[in-house]
């Protein structure tokens, strides 16, 4: 009888898997709070990095964060000019996030070589920002093994920008040729 039932479930999961990939949303379930660390954000760098205030040990501090997944153009590299839609994904992210108390979330390492912690950002609402950056085409997608989780959100989500040739997609940054 399970056998019988498991099928058509899976049938109908894929089926609406599809057609939310072809109405071109992207859906993702904020994990449980008990699973994310509740932050406050103080100051954007640039588009995909930020400081956030968190309590640990009942003690305020400040970490620098690099949002996991995803990579926007440069403002404020040592080595490189400003890129073209790096000024706009910065003012986005700060207007969205300076101030606003968010929820971060960690992936297998939390690290990188430069002592960023390497998170996923979760707003209020249950959005996640990564993805949302990718989706509007202010960031495209960076791979950092093994922190995949939702590579494959990612993956749609800059698919579906590409395809409406939005943000760093657009004709004017050079994207969708």
């Amino acid at each position: 009888m399970r056998r019988r039932l498991a099928a058509p479930l899976a049938l109908a999961l894929v089926c609406l898997a599809l057609v939310a990939v072809a109405e071109q949303e992207i859906y993702i379930t904020m994990p449980d709070l008990e699973h994310l660390t509740r932050a406050v954000c103080e100051h954007v760098v640039d588009g995909d990095t930020a400081w956030f205030k968190v309590v640990e040990n009942g003690v305020e501090v400040s970490h620098k964060v690099r949002f996991l997944g995803i990579d926007t153009p440069e403002t404020v590299h040592p080595d490189m000019e400003a890129q073209p839609g790096g000024k706009e994904a910065s003012d986005y992210v700060r207007e969205a996030l300076e101030g606003e108390t968010v929820w971060l979330e960690y992936d297998i390492e939390k690290l990188d070589k430069y002592d960023r912690q390497l998170c996923h950002i979760w707003l209020k609402d249950g959005t996640m920002f990564n993805l949302s950056l990718v989706r509007k085409g202010f960031a495209v997608v960076l791979v950092v093994y093994p922190n995949i989780r939702y590579h494959k959100f990612f993956l749609a989500a800059q698919d579906a920008a590409a395809s409406e040739k939005i943000g760093v997609w657009g004709d004017n940054h050079g994207g969708g040729n």
